[in-house]
């Protein structure tokens, strides 16, 4: 069992961080247009959530995917101030100062087939710099955090977390909760996507019940629990911040939406396929047991190809039945049977349910993201393919492994899926607020990122 915990730290785990700066320990300076050029509704944006929103993308986060953020580029085209905190993307290496690596909090993966990070060269792989001191300001507006469940957005430090000892979280709030930072800002409009993580954890894994299942990866989140602790969050923003005059909360995605997994039974079914999964992890042709005859609809995290080619599992794909001679794990780690993606799907939609309603509550925009994923499913080219080109090398292209709109870990957008998620958001923002809106805040539409 210890293998099989240490490869799921690895596959949820965001990395050893290096150390911590505040916040709040440069320059007091507000950045930016006094009057956006979106109008006075976004004279102050602020932008809660989680990886997402924080620009994660591959598995890492550096400057230049934070970025590409839906949150940076809704900014850009309000016309608003909006800073970041900023992890350092390259250095000089120490024996060599001509030649610059490539790094992040943790790093991006590379490449998907060699599994190489872009600190490869550096001569501690899986390192963490530090924010660049030269980006830090009092007022942040993305305080978003990799891996924030709703139930942390008010936790202070560290500890208390729904997934213990994420440093990020300090890192990037200096100590404070994402709604004390988001408050500080005063804003006059906020986004608030959370929610993701309670279901994308456990799947990953491929195991809801977590540790008492046998599997470090955290439980499942059920919407008895999750819904108090959105509306604690919800609530304390608005009570808190005294000049919010809208919002736009976007709700949580269904994770077997996303290319991330996908089927089992066409990988027993079709010999193509089979030898390219064979190829990736270079193991030979995996025996694929029970998928797509006696148990069918199952689905594979690609966290299973990953840990089979770095031998942290069996040469085997299992749909439910034991393999003889591996733990009794294999054949439920790293794969979702139909009923555990119902599970999946009905607590994402009484997330959903809840998060729609508060937001006519509060008058605020909403946007429902599994009416996109499903769009981006159809047609006989999907830009979310069916089944991963898990030989690919390529990365933002319509040949990479997750299509052009995912990037290498299967779950966070490119550049170009941020660019969707921005657009659905201008679009449900100006239907809200803008001239023609049911709430008219500004004269002019926002214009959408081309």
């Amino acid at each position: 069992m210890s293998r099989f915990s240490n490869l799921l730290r690895g596959a949820i785990g965001l990395g050893a961080i290096a150390g911590i700066v505040s916040c709040g320990d440069a320059d007091s300076k507000v950045l930016g247009p006094v009057d956006p050029t979106g109008g006075a509704l976004f004279k102050t944006y602020v932008s809660i959530g989680n990886s997402i929103t924080a620009g994660y993308q591959s598995g890492g986060i550096n400057d230049s995917v934070q970025k590409q953020s839906y949150a940076v580029l809704f900014a850009q085209q309000a016309g608003t101030r909006f800073s970041y905190p900023s992890f350092v993307k390259s250095f000089p290496t120490p024996t060599t100062p001509s030649l610059t690596i490539t790094t992040g909090c943790p790093p991006l993966l590379g490449n998907w087939f060699t599994q190489k990070l872009t600190d490869s060269l550096a001569p501690t792989p899986n390192g963490c710099l530090f924010r660049d001191p030269t980006k830090v300001t009092d007022v942040l507006n993305n305080v978003a955090v990799p891996g924030a469940y709703a139930a942390d957005l008010l936790v202070t430090g560290s500890t208390g977390l729904v997934v213990p000892n994420n440093t990020l979280q300090t890192l990037i709030l200096g100590g404070k909760s994402q709604i004390d930072v988001a408050i500080a800002a005063d804003p006059t409009f906020v986004s608030f996507w959370i929610g993701n993580n309670e279901t994308l954890l456990p799947a990953e894994a491929g195991i809801l019940g977590g540790p008492a299942a046998g599997s470090p990866a955290p439980p499942l989140i059920p919407p008895s629990i999750e819904l108090p602790a959105l509306k604690a969050a919800l609530d304390s923003l608005v009570k808190g911040a005294k000049h919010i005059q809208g919002g736009i909360i976007i709700g949580a995605a269904k994770v077997t939406s996303i290319p991330h997994f996908f089927s089992a039974d066409t990988l027993a079914l079709n010999s193509t396929r089979a030898g390219q999964f064979a190829t990736f992890t270079g193991k030979g042709a995996a025996p694929v047991l029970g998928c797509g005859t006696a148990a069918k609809g199952w689905l594979i995290s690609a966290d299973l190809p990953k840990q089979i080619k770095s031998g942290g599992h069996p040469n085997v794909v299992s749909c439910g039945v034991p393999v003889p001679g591996a733990p009794a794990i294999v054949g439920d780690i790293f794969m979702l049977d139909p009923t555990e993606q119902a599970a999946l799907n009905a607590t994402t939609d009484a997330y959903n349910v809840y998060l729609k309603a508060k937001a006519d509550t509060l008058g605020w925009a909403y946007v429902d993201p599994n009416v996109i994923l499903a769009a981006l499913r159809t047609g006989t080219a999907p830009a979310i393919p069916a089944w991963p080109a898990l030989t690919s090398a390529t990365r933002d292209a319509s040949t990479s492994v997750f299509g052009t709109l995912f990037s290498l870990d299967g779950v966070h957008p490119t550049a170009a899926g941020q660019k969707v998620i921005v657009n659905a958001m201008i679009d449900s923002v100006n239907a809200k607020y803008g001239p023609k809106g049911k709430t008219p805040l500004y004269a002019v539409d926002l214009l959408k990122v081309p």
